[in-house]
């Protein structure tokens, strides 16, 4: 669980405001925007987005246009299209006298597997029978297409296969949307799949969780998420019911070395800490990439898909950034949508931003990964032509939360990481607090303190506690000290004791040692305007203790 902050009053919970995560700028691909060239037809819904192996290179499918097709497209460092390869299923005599392919929904790069300095591919077409892979090798009459042959026992209960895919280390993972959703990892023959893996409801780690309907395998990628060498399965389930329906979710299937399932952990409105608004049928977790460490606390963090979000309309949709805990769950979340996270463009009713999220590498050298979020519905041109926007992510460093403390006596000094615009509240577990970036306290009992620091800037923050203990404690005299202060310091006219029993004398002592002023203590201030300026000691005493303290006068 998240550690908070326990402040007093109005401070009891730390609200952060920052921009990591936001939009930095985007650029919108469509056939009006972004460089395309070719022409794109009405309810042919552009915008199926894959990523290549190569930075730069992103695939859209637009596999509603007949049987469907899909593009090669190149990315500038503006986002914006430099060139284009259309391969249309029209093309290819396998699809002659076929309705419904939707060929092109998803494509995976296989890299150069001939030779030939081009990229091969594997394309899916979820709308023919329970949905079919086609592998294409490149040659120089263009793409060959051959069928890759699912085994019988999966092909007779699978829907829609091919609609969400992903290739790492010569494997397919691939969707199949029946009952709660499954993914499978196949071993890609020269004209045939394998089955070596299957991650599903029959799986101890998942089968209390995915449930009818979940659509689990949604959004599929590959990425190390936990850090420990191996790619981890990522993928969501936008018809997860937790909370309401279809408010979805997503998983991180973290696994072992043999691509075996070692771990689960999953994100969802009552699972991993998620505090994003969603509502029914968001299906949040339709699409899932990890982004890299945007907020530089060493941890993958994603971008997530809620393309049935209706801020500002019904199925407008939005991209969710969640940063993420070194133990999996959220420690924070952005949202880019028609109304936050700097994304200033219009969007359309329909449009359905981020039913499909891809990585584009880091197209401006900012450090960053960008991305691009489908608008299959938008009507730039015509009815549901659709499009994609280039999102680049914005970066701003927020504070870790993290401090650093020395231990001497009864006496702590506490140092934290500071700049302009840092602000800070310190609870040191006693009933003191501080505002300063380093301050000193003193405690008066000795035992184990569990301090906290609430830190933020412009850019976001974070809580952080850590035990202190202490081992020794003040005399009397001592603290009282601690307690007593002088104010104003520096003085002009007068100087105020705080913290001493009104039944005592002061003396005022200047620097070569003389009593310049001897007095009963004062509530209502003592007069230092006769004073010269300089350094001088206050000495308070009653008949038990005395406190010397230090004050300067000016003038």
């Amino acid at each position: 669980m998240k550690k908070t902050l326990l402040l007093l009053g109005a401070l009891s919970s730390i609200h952060l405001f920052g921009q990591t995560g936001s939009a930095a700028d985007f650029q919108k691909i469509s056939s009006q925007s972004g460089g395309l060239q070719s022409e794109l037809i009405d309810e042919g819904r552009f915008g199926y987005i894959s990523e290549s192996q190569t930075p730069n290179i992103v695939f859209s499918g637009a596999p509603f246009n007949a049987n469907g097709e899909f593009f090669i497209l190149e990315l500038n460092d503006e986002g914006s299209v430099t060139s284009e390869t259309r391969v249309s299923a029209a093309d290819l005599s396998y699809f002659d006298g076929l309705i419904g392919a939707e060929f092109g929904s998803a494509v995976v790069d296989l890299g150069d597997q001939n030779g030939d300095d081009q990229i091969d591919l594997i394309v899916g077409a979820p709308g023919l029978d329970g949905g079919k892979f086609f592998l294409l090798i490149s040659s120089s009459q263009g793409y060959q297409l051959t069928e890759l042959e699912v085994p019988v026992d999966v092909r007779n209960i699978s829907e829609r296969l091919g609609e969400f895919m992903a290739y790492h280390n010569g494997n397919l993972y691939a969707a199949s949307s029946h009952a709660e959703g499954v993914v499978y990892r196949f071993q890609i023959g020269a004209n045939a799949l394998t089955v070596l893996e299957t991650f599903g409801v029959e799986n101890p780690m998942l089968a209390g969780k995915l449930e009818e309907g979940d659509r689990f395998g949604s959004g599929l990628s590959l990425a190390d998420v936990n850090n420990d060498g191996i790619a981890d399965l990522l993928c969501g389930a936008p018809g997860d019911d937790d909370q309401d329906t279809n408010f979805g979710a997503v998983y991180m299937l973290y696994l072992n070395a043999f691509g075996d399932l070692a771990e689960v952990q999953k994100i969802s409105r009552l699972e991993g800490d998620f505090g994003g608004f969603l509502n029914v049928d968001d299906e949040f977790g339709i699409s899932v990439r990890a982004i890299g460490d945007l907020d530089q606390n060493g941890v993958v963090d994603l971008a997530v898909g809620a393309p049935g979000d209706d801020d500002g309309g019904t199925n407008i949709g939005s991209v969710w950034i969640l940063f993420r805990h070194p133990d999996g769950w959220v420690i924070n979340e952005r949202k880019i949508n028609r109304f936050e996270g700097n994304f200033t463009l219009e969007l359309g009713t329909e449009d359905r931003l981020a039913d499909r999220i891809a990585l584009v590498g880091d197209l401006n050298d900012d450090g960053t990964m960008d991305i691009v979020a489908s608008v299959p519905g938008d009507d730039d041109g015509g009815n549901d032509r659709g499009g994609f926007f280039t999102i680049f992510l914005e970066y701003c460093p927020a504070p870790s939360g993290d401090f650093d403390f020395e231990v001497e006596g009864p006496t702590v000094q506490f140092s934290a990481e500071g700049g302009e615009g840092y602000s800070y509240i310190w609870n040191f577990d006693d009933g003191g607090f501080s505002e300063q970036q380093n301050p000193t306290h003193t405690y008066q009992s000795a035992g184990t303190y569990m301090v906290c620091l609430a830190i933020n800037n412009e850019c976001g923050g974070d809580n952080f506690c850590e035990n202190v203990q202490v081992t020794s404690v003040l005399n009397t005299e001592e603290i009282l000290s601690s307690h007593v202060s002088l104010y104003p310091n520096p003085a002009n006219d007068q100087i105020f004791v705080s913290g001493y029993d009104s039944e005592a004398s002061i003396r005022i002592i200047d620097i070569t040692g003389k009593e310049v002023k001897s007095e009963r203590l004062n509530r209502e201030g003592i007069e230092v305007s006769e004073l010269n300026e300089g350094i001088y000691l206050m000495e308070i005493s009653n008949r038990e203790t005395r406190v010397i303290k230090k004050f300067k006068v000016v003038r």
